[in-house]
C-alpha cells in the first residue's frame, strides 16, 4: 500500500510544484496515537487516514474533517468505488473520506450439498445473500 500511496504522492507533486507530500507509514496503535495528539496540539495533517464509523462521525462532529461529497460526485468519481466502500466514508448525507481500500472482502463458504437441497443457487448480491439466509434460517 506505501509503494501506491508514494507513486501517487510524486504524480501530484510533479502536477502540482507548490506542495510537498510526505508518505508516512505507521502501525495502527502508535498512529492512533499520534493523530489524537495531532488532533489535540491542534496541527492534523492536510490528508489523513482514518476509520469509518463512530470514528468518522465523530471528527465530522467536531469540524475536523471537510465534506467531501461535492467532489465524490464529480465527474462520477464516486463510481469507481463500491457502494458499500462509499457507505462507510458517508455520514447523514455527506461523504466525509474517500475509500482508500474498496472494502475489506472476506469469503463466505458454503456447503453445496445444503444448497443443493434446498434448491438454492450461489448469491451475487447482498440481496441474494440475505435470501439465502432467510432460506436457511426457516430450514
Amino acid at each position: 500500500m506505501t509503494k501506491s500511496f508514494e507513486d501517487a504522492a510524486k504524480r501530484f507533486m510533479k502536477d502540482n510544484p507548490d506542495y510537498e507530500v510526505t508518505v508516512v507509514q505507521k502501525q495502527n496503535d502508535s498512529y492512533k496515537t499520534d493523530l489524537s495528539l495531532a488532533i489535540n496540539a491542534g496541527t492534523l495533517p492536510d490528508v489523513f487516514c482514518t476509520w469509518g464509523g463512530q470514528t468518522m462521525y465523530d471528527y465530522a462532529d467536531e469540524g475536523l474533517i471537510a465534506d467531501l461529497t461535492e467532489y465524490m460526485n464529480k465527474d462520477d468519481y464516486k463510481d469507481m468505488y463500491l457502494d458499500a466502500a462509499v457507505s462507510q466514508c458517508t455520514y447523514g448525507d455527506k461523504i466525509y473520506a474517500v475509500p482508500i481500500e474498496n472494502v475489506s472482502v472476506a469469503g463466505v463458504f458454503y456447503n453445496k450439498e445444503v444448497f443443493d437441497k434446498y434448491g438454492l443457487k450461489e448469491p451475487s448480491t447482498i440481496g441474494e445473500l440475505e435470501k439465502v439466509c432467510d432460506t436457511l434460517v426457516e430450514n
